[in-house]
């Protein structure tokens, strides 16, 4: 009887488990792809449905990492959540950032969750039409995920309804309750901080501008505690519309999940439910005292 060689099945072995591990690395190729299935997925959907508004393409992103991609894709998941409303499925319920490190691998099971929601539409619709096999692009990056999901998110703007500023005001004080939950791992407290007169005249835009602030300020917190900063991303505030206002709210709360998570803070701000009528007026109160608020945390944190 001929003999194996030990060491040939010893390397046979190492060989099979290192194909094997390799087979399961997720990398942000993976969530690429999916996210451009959402992508087509969604452009049929609007098709089916003779959508006739011309969605803006989103700017290059860079240096996004795997927590706002995640958030992103939220963001997303909220207005397909309205949409499944408007043509008479049950909403999808308000979901939050796990207070953990997001990885790629949670980024593509997010995305599958949003593919599997568009589909569930489709099928409610009576679609038929299917989308092509989107190949597999390697060399892909947190940014191309981040831009993708941007960019359906403008697709899903005329299946949700527009966002109105109650939807987020709504949003905006969920983020002014997380602000509150970072601050009091620091032992910070507002007292004495009041909200700002309210406005008059106030657009969207001024919303926006106000909100890119606010992200500045996370930016500056993330500095001083010492931890690999954001950048602010690239956006064209003289055409924002609630919409774009939604989008940044929903930057901020990537924030400020990725600093709950570097402190180890598991309490999610629950989502605080739509007072309607609300005007840009009132969501640019909010967001200034969420600004004093940040002001406030900047001045009381220290590193650890």
């Amino acid at each position: 009887m001929k003999t194996v060689n030990k060491n040939y099945i010893y390397m046979v072995g190492i060989l099979f488990v290192s194909n094997l591990v390799f087979a399961q690395k997720i990398t942000p190729s993976h969530a690429f792809q999916i996210s451009e299935e959402i992508v087509r997925e969604l452009s049929l959907l609007r098709e089916a449905v003779g959508a006739d508004d011309y969605p803006i393409d989103p700017e290059p992103q860079t240096l996004k990492r795997p927590i706002q991609v995640y958030g992103k894709g939220l963001e997303l998941l909220f207005k397909i959540g309205y949409a499944q409303q408007k043509f008479g499925l049950e909403k999808l319920p308000y979901k939050s950032i796990p207070t953990k490190n997001i990885t790629p691998k949670d980024v593509v099971e997010l995305c599958k969750t949003i593919k599997a929601e568009i589909l569930k539409m489709k099928q409610y619709l009576a679609i038929p039409t299917t989308i092509e096999d989107v190949p597999f692009a390697s060399k892909k990056v947190p940014s191309n995920v981040y831009e993708n999901l941007w960019r359906a998110s403008y697709l899903t703007d005329y299946l949700s309804g527009a966002i109105k500023p109650s939807d987020v005001y709504s949003y905006t004080e969920t983020m002014i309750s997380d602000i509150s939950i970072f601050a009091a791992a620091y032992k910070i407290d507002f007292k004495g901080l009041k909200t700002p007169a309210k406005k008059t005249g106030i657009r969207p835009k001024d919303v926006a501008s106000q909100g890119v602030q606010n992200l500045q300020k996370l930016i500056r917190i993330e500095k001083k505690l010492g931890y690999k900063a954001s950048i602010v991303p690239t956006m064209t505030l003289s055409r924002a519309s609630p919409s774009d206002v939604f989008d940044i709210v929903g930057m901020l709360m990537s924030e400020l999940a990725y600093l709950k998570s570097k402190n180890n803070i598991n309490a999610k701000a629950k989502f605080v439910a739509i007072e309607e009528k609300k005007t840009p007026a009132d969501v640019l109160q909010r967001m200034q005292y969420a600004g004093s608020l940040l002001d406030r945390t900047l001045a009381g944190v220290k590193r650890k």
